[in-house]
């Protein structure tokens, strides 16, 4: 019997081609606005709970925990892709985090310690995250087949922008009157159909398969070894996670520094205007892509977004309380958009490195040096925030930003990777 992902060319069209991809765009787009739940509630419960008053260590304490053990797993996603299969294996993983998100929830709701909890299940959010992020750009241009991996990538940012802008604006307002733990456990709850969907539903085309390989570690080293394309690709990602991941992860104690009440519902509001970015991002995509490949736009795409918290740095030392406010939400609209801009542009970068049975190997490549600096910015920024101010940390964070961004895209422009030309990848480099 033939798969309904296996068509002879001369077939024709597939009749209700666009059903698998819109079943998982939708599904995305649900588990996303749980997503932005959970991380409402988890970090705002771990703000609350600090009993020193600095919440901002206590959350970076968590983020950081989780974002360590995302990236050490990294490297073994395409051992697990190849041994289960990537909708098999992303099945699992995401199972495995929908129940640790609702037993979470479950045990604070129960009166158990907030931060006990939060760190036992935060290793479990890291492992499954860090494998399923590996995993989310083969599915992803696997159900939007005929797409690059930049698009594709770009085309689930609109519905995850829209699916993020929902959860944070709900969910800030919902959190403010409910308690915390109802958070987690709706963050588990909203993952179930996405499991549903990719466990039931073929893909248009199927996902690649993992090159065979004994020794992750190894592997990724030998991966980065033999691609200055793929080094820079990871360079990028890392000053990415360092410079811009912080302000979404440690919103909750941003907005407690900048006064907001109530807390949750003013970090859901600053969530909202970077998911209405994310909205936008594919058109930003569109236009820096050009003649530009996707490491040069990516660079490209990390200044701008440098410049954007340079601005609203500066414009938050001489404003205050609502004026504020309404400030980060419009420039964080902007920086938003330039930021999953170029998080779409790396992923298409690390995936298009080589050729197509290296894809999850140059991710995990590429998502494990990326990922190791993500808990040192989270705790950069945490030291900053508690000790200085939110607005210096947002400053010094965009001027690292534009400085990274400026020397990957000066380093980009020394030629197209001899690897990625031989499988096909590359495009020109402008002049």
């Amino acid at each position: 019997m033939t798969s309904r992902s296996e068509h002879a060319p001369g077939d024709g069209p597939r009749r209700h081609s666009s059903s698998p991809a819109l079943a998982f765009l939708g599904a995305s787009g649900l588990s996303t606005a749980g997503t932005a739940v959970g991380l409402l509630a988890a970090t705002g419960a771990s703000t609350a709970a600090a009993s020193n008053g600095n919440g901002a260590l206590a959350t970076g304490l968590y983020m950081a925990i989780v974002m360590l053990t995302s990236a050490l797993s990294v490297p073994y996603a395409p051992s697990v892709g190849r041994r289960l299969g990537a909708r098999h294996g992303y099945v699992l993983l995401q199972g495995a985090s929908a129940i640790t998100w609702a037993v979470a929830g479950i045990a604070l709701l129960l009166g158990a310690p907030v931060l006990p909890t939060l760190l036992i299940a935060a290793p479990i959010f890291g492992v499954t995250g860090g494998l399923s992020t590996v995993m989310r750009p083969i599915l992803t241009r696997a159900y939007l087949s005929g797409a690059g991996t930049a698009d594709a990538f770009a085309r689930l940012s609109v519905v995850n922008g829209v699916g993020w802008g929902v959860g944070a604006l709900g969910g800030g307002l919902l959190l403010s009157v409910v308690p915390l733990g109802w958070g987690l456990v709706l963050n588990g709850l909203t993952v179930i159909p996405l499991v549903v969907i990719v466990s039931r539903v073929s893909p248009t085309a199927e996902p690649s398969t993992p090159r065979a390989a004994d020794r992750p570690w190894r592997d990724a080293r030998a991966s980065l070894a033999g691609s200055r394309r793929l080094r820079l690709t990871a360079a990028l990602g890392a000053s990415s996670l360092f410079f811009f991941g912080p302000l979404t992860s440690l919103v909750v104690p941003i907005a407690q520094d900048l006064r907001q009440s109530p807390l949750v519902a003013g970090a859901g509001f600053l969530m909202t205007a970077f998911a209405v970015g994310e909205f936008l991002s594919p058109r930003v995509v569109r236009v820096l892509s050009g003649r530009r490949d996707d490491l040069s736009a990516g660079a490209l795409a990390g200044v701008g977004a440098g410049v954007s918290l340079v601005v609203l740095g500066v414009t938050s030392l001489v404003l205050s309380d609502r004026v504020e406010l309404a400030a980060w939400l419009v420039i964080g609209v902007a920086f938003g958009a330039l930021r999953y801009a170029a998080r779409a542009f790396f992923v298409g970068s690390a995936a298009e490195a080589g050729p197509p049975e290296d894809a999850s190997h140059n991710l995990a490549a590429a998502m494990l040096v990326s990922g190791l600096a993500g808990p040192f910015g989270t705790m950069a920024w945490s030291a900053v925030i508690g000790g200085v101010s939110a607005d210096a940390a947002v400053l010094a964070a965009g001027i690292g930003a534009v400085v990274a961004g400026a020397l990957v895209g000066r380093a980009a422009r020394g030629g197209a990777d001899p690897r990625a030309v031989q499988s096909g990848t590359a495009s020109p480099t402008p002049i």
